[in-house]
């Protein structure tokens, strides 16, 4: 595998991010908590979300091509397939 270094002047090519990717929520708080609030969802609503995403992992399948985005989102609580045509 060949390592390269991106930074703002050579930013790395759409594919690199393709691939299915897990949170890992060993890694800070994941929690979606203060959005929830945020938005106006109730408590309940709230405890039902942490429960679902700590106890299932959400899984996020992206694919960059020239002119699309297509990130796929699978979890307890949501599922999202979403296309975006690029351009």
């Amino acid at each position: 595998m060949m390592h390269t270094n991106y930074n703002r002047a050579t930013p790395p090519p759409l594919g690199t991010m393709n691939g299915t990717w897990i949170l890992d929520k060993s890694r800070g708080s994941p929690s979606m908590r203060g959005y929830l609030e945020t938005m106006g969802v109730t408590e309940l609503a709230i405890e039902a979300h942490e429960k679902g995403e700590a106890e299932h992992e959400t899984i996020h399948q992206i694919d960059f091509a020239d002119n699309r985005f297509r990130i796929k989102k699978v979890s307890r609580v949501t599922d999202l397939d979403l296309e975006l045509t690029l351009g």
